[in-house]
């Protein structure tokens, strides 16, 4: 969660590019070898 006292906007980074890659995993989107490389996408999902 961000901070709601934090006053400086939060530019689009790799920061919330790892966090939307993280949801996608969690989701069962995405699935990701050791290596980081993308087996499979299940759009069915």
């Amino acid at each position: 969660m961000a901070d709601p006292f934090d006053t400086t906007p939060a530019p689009a980074t790799i920061n919330s590019r790892l966090h939307a890659l993280l949801n996608s995993m969690h989701s069962g989107i995405l699935e990701i070898d050791a290596n980081g490389a993308l087996i499979h996408a299940n759009r069915a999902a």
